[in-house]
C-alpha cells in the first residue's frame, strides 16, 4: 500500500456567480455550511464563478490535517485550479476566504471509515536529515512535489508545530502564512511549509540569518511544493530574489 494511487473522486469548492461558497461532494451533494464525507484521496477541483468585473480580491483557503490549499487566484490566473489532496479519517476540514469572510465558512468532517469501493492512502514522500541540509526545487515545469528534510541543524525530533502556506503570486510577490495570518513570529520546530507558485520567473526561498539560504521553489518551476523543515530559532526572512524585498520573522524557542 506504499504506492500513490491517483483521486477517484472530486471535490468541487466553489465561489459562485452569487458570491458565496459551496462544496460538492462526490456523491453531488452541495455543502453551503458543513457536511461529511469519507475519509481518502480526492481530486480537489476550485473554481472562481464570480465574473471578473465583479469579482475583487481573495485568499481561498481549504486547510486540515494533512492538508493546506492556499490560493489568491490573482488577476490573470486561471478561474480553475486543482489539487491531489489526502483527507485523514474522523478529521475536520474547513474552506474559507480569508480576505472576505462574509462569502461563508464550510465546515467538513470525514468519516472514520473510506466508503465501499472508495479510495484512501496517502501521497509517499523521501526523507533527509542532517545539519545545514538544503531542501531546493528548481525544476523547469510545472507540477507537485514533496520532500522533507531538515534545516539549520535541527534534529528529527524537534516538535512538530504545524502548517504554514507560502504563495508567490502571478506577479511574483510572495507571502507566508500560519493559520491565515502573516507570519511574524514562531516557535522552533518542524513545519510543513506548501508554496504554490505561479511565477515562471519567480521563486521562493527562505533563509536564517547568517546561514544558507533554502530555495523551496526555483525560478523555473511552477506548481506546488511541499516541505518539511525545521526551523532553529532566530532571525529568519523570505525573499523572491536575493536582490528582491525580504520579510524577517522570529523563531522563538
Amino acid at each position: 500500500m506504499g504506492t500513490a494511487h491517483a483521486a477517484t473522486a472530486q471535490l468541487t469548492l466553489d465561489l459562485t456567480s452569487a458570491n458565496t461558497l459551496s462544496v460538492t461532494t462526490p456523491a453531488g451533494a452541495v455543502l453551503t455550511s458543513s457536511g461529511t464525507i469519507p475519509p481518502g484521496t480526492y481530486q480537489v477541483i476550485l473554481n472562481n464563478d464570480v465574473p471578473d468585473i465583479r469579482d475583487t480580491d481573495h485568499m481561498f483557503h481549504f486547510s486540515g490535517p494533512g492538508v493546506i490549499v492556499l490560493t489568491d487566484m490573482g488577476a490573470g490566473d486561471s478561474k480553475t485550479e486543482a489539487y491531489t489532496e489526502t483527507l485523514a479519517p474522523n478529521a475536520t476540514y474547513v474552506f474559507q476566504d480569508d480576505l472576505q469572510p462574509g462569502v461563508g465558512r464550510i465546515v467538513i468532517t470525514t468519516s472514520a471509515t473510506a466508503a465501499s469501493g472508495g479510495s484512501t492512502g496517502s501521497t509517499g514522500s523521501g526523507s533527509t536529515s542532517g545539519s545545514g541540509g538544503t531542501s531546493s526545487n528548481t525544476g523547469g515545469k510545472s507540477g507537485t512535489t514533496s520532500n522533507s528534510s531538515i534545516l539549520s541543524g535541527g534534529t528529527a525530533k524537534a516538535a512538530f508545530r504545524g502548517s504554514l502556506a507560502g504563495v508567490v503570486s502571478s506577479g511574483g510577490a510572495i507571502t507566508l502564512r500560519k493559520d491565515g495570518k502573516a507570519v511574524t513570529q514562531l516557535k522552533a520546530g518542524r513545519y510543513t511549509i506548501t508554496v504554490v507558485d505561479k511565477a515562471p520567473a519567480g521563486s521562493f526561498t527562505i533563509q536564517k540569518i547568517r546561514s544558507p539560504a533554502h530555495t523551496l521553489t526555483g525560478s523555473r518551476f511552477v506548481g506546488r511544493h511541499t516541505t518539511t523543515l525545521t526551523l532553529t530559532a532566530g532571525q529568519w526572512f523570505y525573499y523572491p530574489s536575493f536582490t528582491g524585498k525580504k520579510t524577517y520573522f522570529i523563531v522563538t524557542t
